[in-house]
């Protein structure tokens, strides 16, 4: 068994919890993995160091076997001014010119460790991190989070040792304007702390002092590395953490906010005219997200039901608008497939019965009528039924409430057509289908009044004033379209 002999003295060194987080850690990283399972190079350095739980550390493993080949010890990296040997810093620099030059990751902890030299050895040139995160990712010449991460997880595994200040690193990156540069950062980071032998309590809050005030997309991603990394009692932990912080409670509360307001019922308000902020479904799927990783799985479901009801709605809402923008006469079967998403929707309803109407279909329009509760639109509808009949009765202002004719919904501006049946449209197409023009002029007038600034309305209203002869009305309305 190859690892028998490392096993052997980790249970006799440590105690069972020491002994699981150190072999964790070596687990984390493949490079340092593969070390630990070649025992006749790895196991007389742990014996040397049997004692010491440092020891087990990527930095201090790497650091070890680059100093055994130059013969020369190299383990105090983070004492200040130290001085590299002349043949570890020239192998450093080859090591990331090679990287720039291919693109690949490093081949053995040897590299991996020379690479790490690198960047120590810049870092100690500068005297910070400063700009740092930039010129590593200008040498990787990577644009793969993936790719970047294999290349560069064992040297960042290696600095959290050779570096007390690491972290200023991680904020290099974190705080840079490259948005790649900054996704990059949380699995690096991530697998910089779990490779190194460090308790899930300590673990924790390194995390989360690294990650609580960011933006939740950045603290989602870590949790989702921590699953990919399979710490799930880890990330659960975070994630129960992040949960409870000012931020993202005010966050959760403002959602069911605004569910609370959209569920409310309003007879006077069609659920086409509903207005939903369509980033919603994606915080909520956020707020799932972070459910799931705090181990509420059942309340992760029903949060991600909620936000596809939402979405279901929007598409209904946005098909809509497609289907009232549809050159010529949509046909029922549009209205129909509508109407199964938004069952209560009165005014899909309208627009149903009134597409069967057109298409002649009038018993059947007159029994789907029947069904709609008394209403203006139900007026205009029954009347247009008697008319497509030949039954021409005559209009007047006070068959219809005139001051419903036209109304304005409050609606969002990337919603070209409103959610409503357009009532003053169909009921001018009933007066200039009258026999007799002149018995609807009355009521032709009133909507003039209500309706000047629309030259829709104003061109039908001057057809109807010229059929009926008012030549002097026509007038009036010509100016409209001349100034």
């Amino acid at each position: 068994m190859p690892l028998e002999g490392l096993l052997d003295l980790i249970r006799k060194q440590f105690s069972p919890a020491q002994g699981q987080m150190l072999v964790s850690s070596l687990q984390q990283d493949p490079l340092i993995w593969r070390f630990a399972q070649e025992e006749d190079k790895s196991l007389p350095y742990f014996q040397s160091n049997a004692s010491d739980i440092l020891a087990f550390s990527p930095g201090r493993i790497t650091s070890w076997l680059l100093g055994d080949s130059v013969n020369q010890n190299i383990e105090n990296l983070q004492e200040i001014g130290f001085q590299l040997p002349e043949e570890i810093k020239q192998r450093s620099y080859q090591a990331l010119e090679t990287i720039s030059n291919t693109g690949l990751p490093p081949a053995d902890l040897k590299s991996a460790g020379l690479l790490a030299i690198s960047i120590w050895e810049r870092r100690s040139q500068n005297g910070d991190w400063q700009g740092l995160s930039a010129e590593i990712f200008e040498k990787s010449k990577q644009l793969d989070i993936q790719k970047f991460f294999r290349i560069w997880r064992t040297p960042f595994a290696c600095l959290f040792s050779y570096c007390a200040d690491f972290n200023d690193l991680i904020e290099d990156f974190l705080n840079s304007e490259k948005t790649f540069l900054v996704e990059a950062a949380v699995p690096l980071t991530i697998h910089a702390y779990l490779s190194n032998p460090i308790d899930d309590e300590k673990l924790l809050d390194h995390l989360y002092q690294l990650f609580v005030n960011r933006n939740q997309d950045l603290q989602l991603n870590s949790l989702k590395w921590l699953e990919t990394f399979q710490r799930f009692d880890l990330r659960k932990k975070l994630a129960q953490s992040l949960l409870e912080t000012k931020k993202n409670i005010d966050f959760s509360a403002g959602i069911y906010s605004e569910l609370e307001v959209f569920k409310t019922f309003n007879q006077d308000v069609d659920p086409l005219e509903k207005q939903i902020r369509y980033t919603l479904p994606e915080d909520l799927n956020r707020l799932a997200a972070f459910y799931y990783y705090s181990g509420n799985e059942q309340k992760a479901a029903e949060t991600y039901q909620i936000s596809s009801d939402l979405l279901k709605f929007l598409e209904s809402q946005t098909l809509f608008q497609a289907i009232k923008n549809q050159k010529g006469q949509p046909s029922p079967a549009s209205w129909m497939g509508l109407m199964a998403s938004l069952p209560n929707s009165k005014t899909i309803k309208q627009y149903y019965i009134d597409t069967l109407i057109n298409e002649e279909k009038l018993s059947e329009a007159e029994e789907k009528l029947e069904y709609l509760a008394d209403s203006f639109e139900k007026q205009i509808l029954k009347n247009k039924i008697e008319h497509s009949r030949g039954n021409h009765k005559p209009l007047s202002a006070k068959s219809f409430e005139v001051k419903h004719i036209r109304t304005t919904p409050d609606f969002p501006v990337y919603y070209v057509h409103p959610a409503q049946f357009d009532k003053t449209e169909h009921l001018l197409e009933i007066i200039e289908s009258q026999k007799d023009v002149q018995a609807g002029i009355n009521l032709t007038d009133k909507i003039l009044q209500n309706n000047f600034q629309d030259l829709n309305i104003v061109r039908k209203i001057r057809d109807i004033y010229e059929k009926s002869q008012k030549f002097h009305e026509m007038l009036d309305t010509r100016y409209v379209f001349h100034y």
